[in-house]
């Protein structure tokens, strides 16, 4: 499937293909969904959650419990006398790097474009000049005597008026933005979503964030690892600055009429309603799922298709795509002639036509980038078309963002890379060994004695089984002294040293080293669990923890950019959430209670 040409004019691309009954948005939302590779990391993403839940995959130990390829058909069983399990050694990890993200201290520099600061910053200069110049000849009319009913004061340079008006109105528009933050920090409860997102950021490798406008409120989402798919691009580190995303849902019926209501054909109604009636739309499923707060049981869904990969259980759900991509827009320039400042220019519609009589000259055609999205639920597109709330780059206004964010670890290749991944092969060698210790501890018999069989007493009631069970629990051991030949067997008596400690020894020190090397590898050590040692000072403790600390600093330095990103691109569309103004009480991140009162010009008072 080839991309469907981009170079069009609105019109052009809402125009209806004769054949296939779909326009070029339509078109282009069937090729970027058919371009993912949804099988590609999913069901890595998912094992890299079960290893850090604890879940023990059988499948990695074959050859350990079955060294000599035994097929089921064999007529020995074969049996170990010890039971496979997980010691995990990758939660701790994990937790401890939560709780280090919880405590430390963030900074943001957060920026963003808001054409209407320029004009409201000439409006007030503009006043300012002209009250300064007012003052002026007002001054010099007195001088000469004359009363203009306008008291006289002392003028500063007025280079220091300008200056003054500047640093005011940079600090009413910061305490403005800095307002509007905290508000949406606390209407979105962007603190606990980050946390939530920094669990997938250090067990995947990567997280993935959304951003909207919905009923005039600014909407956040924490977007499930495995649900949106990205295109492997190296420009940059940051989601938003790709060229598409598609994100891949699997909602029951009712949720995917509400997130369109208002805005949703009967005939896909009904074709939604014949897909619940069916039965396929919406089958739910007891299932165990775990967490980053631990097991629970609840209902879900999954979709039930042969190109799609099983994550969460049995039951099954509608798909809904939604697409985001670039593409490009025409826009044109009016070369003219003006009667006061002669020839100029000016930006204007596609529709516009060319009048040499009114003093134009010449009109231009250029191209420019914009986003466009759009939802595709079985056979259907939904709210095709123009991103509302396109967002540039603050130095580039041509670079559109995406209202998806987040980053990715990836190697050259593409492949994952994360610290509980790095992992994975520590953690199976530890299993391992544990394993055959146990198998070691059950072998060991300490000192055994070797009997032979023609001491065993052949009285009543006495046999090896019964003779051996009593010397364990008497420690005495009784023999037939009148068996024959009694005295010769008697000289085979002897004792085997059958005690493995000093191998259990070696392999719990090996068990301790493993981890040690894990450890390392991703700069961690034993201070910052407290595990200090009785002889180590204070200065030492502290230099290994900080040590320690300035390896895994990197991981939240790269965290907190796209928290960055993510909080200019939530005060650019609140521009467009709040153009009424807006009037809400909010809690800062201090706790006390605050009220945002936003004026429908977008200043805060």
């Amino acid at each position: 499937m080839i991309l469907p040409l981009q170079k069009l004019s609105q019109a052009d691309k809402e125009k209806r293909h004769e054949k296939t009954g779909k326009n070029n948005i339509e078109e282009t939302i069937d090729f970027y969904i058919e371009s993912c590779n949804w099988s590609n990391h999913t069901e890595e993403i998912m094992s890299l959650y079960r290893a850090v839940e604890g879940y023990l995959d059988p499948e990695q130990y074959k050859l350990m419990q079955n060294p000599y390829n035994k097929q089921k058909d064999d007529v020995e069983p074969l049996k170990f006398n010890a039971v496979l399990e997980n010691f995990n050694i990758l939660r701790g990890i994990a937790n401890l790097l939560m709780g280090e993200f919880g405590r430390r201290g963030h900074e943001y520099v957060v920026s963003q474009i808001n054409p209407s600061d320029e004009m409201s910053f000439k409006d007030g200069l503009d006043i300012v000049l002209k009250n300064y110049y007012a003052q002026a000849v007002a001054n010099s009319l007195a001088d000469f005597g004359l009363d203009v009913g306008q008291q006289i004061q002392q003028q500063l340079p007025l280079e220091q008026y300008i200056e003054q008006y500047k640093g005011k109105f940079d600090q009413t528009r910061l305490i403005s933005g800095q307002e509007i933050l905290d508000y949406i920090r606390f209407n979105c409860d962007l603190d606990s979503k980050y946390l939530d997102l920094y669990w997938d950021w250090i067990v995947t490798g990567g997280f993935f964030t959304y951003k909207d406008v919905n009923h005039d409120e600014v909407t956040f989402e924490v977007v499930p690892r495995h649900e949106l798919y990205t295109p492997l691009e190296n420009h940059s580190r940051f989601i938003e600055d790709y060229s598409f995303a598609v994100r891949r849902q699997i909602l029951p019926v009712y949720k995917v009429i509400d997130k369109f209501r208002g805005r949703i054909k009967e005939e896909v109604v009904d074709a939604l309603e014949k897909e619940l009636q069916s039965g396929v739309a919406l089958q739910f499923s007891d299932i165990q799922m775990t967490g980053r707060n631990g097991a629970m049981r609840l209902p879900t869904l999954h979709v039930n298709s042969s190109n799609f990969t099983n994550l969460t259980g049995s039951g099954n759900g509608i798909e809904l795509y939604h697409v985001v991509y670039k593409t490009w827009k025409p826009y044109y320039v009016l070369t003219y002639i003006d009667e006061l400042i002669g020839e100029t220019t000016m930006e204007v519609g596609e529709t516009y036509k060319l009048n040499k009589a009114q003093g134009d000259i010449s009109l231009e055609k250029f191209w420019e980038n914009i986003l466009y999205e759009g939802y595709r639920c079985l056979e259907y597109y939904l709210d095709c078309g123009p991103l509302l709330e396109n967002r540039a780059d603050l130095n580039q206004e041509g670079l559109q963002k995406l209202p998806y964010n987040g980053t990715t670890e990836r190697s050259s290749t593409g492949d994952i890379q994360s610290l509980i991944k790095e992992g994975l092969p520590y953690q199976r060698k530890i299993n391992v060994l544990h394993y055959q210790m146990e198998k070691l501890i059950n072998k060991n018999k300490d000192k055994v004695t070797v009997m032979p069989y023609g001491l065993v007493p052949r009285k009543k009631g006495m046999d090896t089984k019964t003779q051996m069970y009593h010397a364990d629990a008497t420690s005495i051991l009784w023999v037939d002294e009148t068996a024959p030949n009694a005295a010769f067997a008697a000289q085979m008596i002897k004792t085997l040293d059958m005690s493995l400690g000093g191998y259990i020894k070696d392999t719990i020190f090996l068990i301790q080293s493993i981890k040690q090397e894990y450890w390392e590898s991703i700069g961690m050590n034993a201070q910052r669990y407290a595990d200090v040692g009785q002889s180590a000072g204070k200065a030492v403790t502290e230099q290994a923890i900080t040590r320690s600390a300035i390896i895994t600093y990197e991981l939240t330095r790269q965290f907190d950019k796209v928290i960055e990103k993510d909080y200019t691109g939530l005060l650019d569309i609140s521009k467009l959430a709040y153009i009424n103004g807006k009037k809400a009480k909010y809690v800062r991140s201090d706790s006390s209670i605050a009220f945002l009162n936003m004026n429908q010009d977008g200043a805060a008072y």
